[in-house]
């Protein structure tokens, strides 16, 4: 049988067998090193590796002891340097600082200037971008062009672990992290998105995307958020992201931006009526619909968390009370509902209602607010708890009566 096997086997089958055998080993013992180390393949719901380290400064935290929390971490930034696990490393080392300065806070400087060293010696472009730019005691300004310098090695990296922080993480409504290449991409983006955002990194991220769905698309949706144009203005661009985009799921953004628009404008301008915002809220029925036409990739996974519109509709069709003044008139403005319970009393324990009656609102607008006048009967001076009510939505005032009273008695001399 063995001569068999020689005679029908083929020299490089027989090598890949040799090297297949020898790196099954090598992994193996890799894995079992890993294993004594505390590493572990799957990382943490925090993106540690390091897990059992991890749980046993969960446990000290809670336990409150500070002084075995800062033993461990230090643990973890060893263990973390050695194997090169970039966010073990970045978290314990933050962490740890802030363990000891809330132990001892007259060490703060001292504490900040050795972390700047050991960030700086540990030399990894993620972590020191993240350091510089997001902790309380990170490193003074970046060098010029760090970014640029930098670009090969943050190119060659995926730590996606720093991208759930600062401005990015919201971005889509959650989901651009999950569809950032690469480190390098994620600096231009905390770049681009910050105040102040310089065009070159604007430039260089577009360099970078080059046609990439749906980030490149998202950027430019970014520009016209931050363009700072009039409405009309900002809906005229969203338009054109919706035709530039049609069919795809980022065009979702466009449609709702243009809506939204549209609505702050008739809310603002006094100019809204029931039949504007009830046109707006169709419209918006339409962009939720078309939602769920998106059916895999990441058109679905851009369709599913979308929510600027699902959040309009919401407003839309909010109720509301309102409550005002004038003179002796108490002012009651109802959204969406249709009749409510209104009461006034003094604001005292057992007072008697001056008002109680059930209100109908008979123009039942369409979010539009209905205003509704009640007069106030003649009152003791006093303040008065006027409490507006339907169903579940209810509003408070206080009405304050004061009334001045003048008596006059001629004398000798005419007064």
């Amino acid at each position: 049988m063995r001569t068999k096997l020689r005679k029908t086997m083929k020299p490089g089958l027989l090598t890949t067998i040799i090297l297949s055998l020898f790196f099954g080993t090598l992994t193996t013992e890799t894995n079992a090193a890993m294993n004594t180390t505390g590493i572990t393949g799957t990382p943490d719901s925090d993106g540690h590796y390091l897990t059992a380290l991890w749980q046993e400064y969960e446990a000290a935290s809670k336990a409150d002891r500070p002084l075995k929390t800062a033993g461990i971490l230090e643990e973890i930034k060893r263990e973390a340097k050695s194997a090169r696990l970039h966010w073990d490393f970045y978290d314990a080392a933050c962490k740890k600082i802030n363990v000891e300065t809330s132990r001892i806070w007259k060490s703060r400087d001292s504490l900040r200037r050795a972390l700047n060293a050991e960030i700086l010696e540990y030399d990894e472009p993620i972590v020191t971008f993240a350091y510089a730019s997001g902790n309380e005691y990170g490193l003074p300004d970046l060098e010029e062009n760090f970014i640029q310098v930098n670009k090969d090695r943050l190119s060659a990296g995926r730590n996606s672990q720093f991208y759930s922080s600062g401005r990015v993480q919201s971005q889509m409504d959650g989901l651009l992290p999950e569809f950032i290449k690469d480190d390098y991409e994620y600096v231009l983006w905390c770049e681009v998105l910050k105040y102040g955002h310089n065009e070159e990194s604007v430039k260089a991220l577009e360099e970078h995307l080059a046609s990439s769905y749906p980030n490149a698309p998202w950027l430019e949706y970014c520009g016209i958020l931050q363009d700072g144009g009039s409405r009309e203005e900002t809906a005229a661009a969203a338009e054109r992201f919706v035709s530039a985009y049609s069919g795809k799921a980022i065009s979702l953004y466009g449609k709702g931006l243009a809506l939204k628009t549209r609505f702050e404008e008739l809310s603002s301008s006094g100019k809204g009526d029931s039949d504007s915002y009830r046109k707006i809220y169709s419209e918006a029925q339409k962009i939720e619909k078309e939602r769920s036409s998106y059916k895999s990739g990441a058109d679905r996974k851009i369709a599913a968390g979308y929510k600027t519109v699902e959040e309009l509709s919401e407003t839309l069709t909010g109720k509301a009370i309102f409550i005002s003044f004038d003179d002796s008139t108490v002012l009651v403005s109802l959204r969406n509902l249709s009749k409510a319970s209104v009461e006034m009393a003094l604001d005292s324990k057992d007072a008697k209602p001056v008002i109680r009656k059930t209100i109908r609102n008979t123009a039942g607008s369409f979010y539009a607010l209905d205003t509704l006048r009640i007069p106030i009967p003649a009152c003791d001076d006093g303040r008065y708890s006027v409490t507006v009510a339907s169903g579940k939505i209810s509003s408070d005032a206080i009405y304050t009566s004061n009334r001045l009273s003048i008596a006059l008695r001629r004398d000798s001399e005419g007064f």
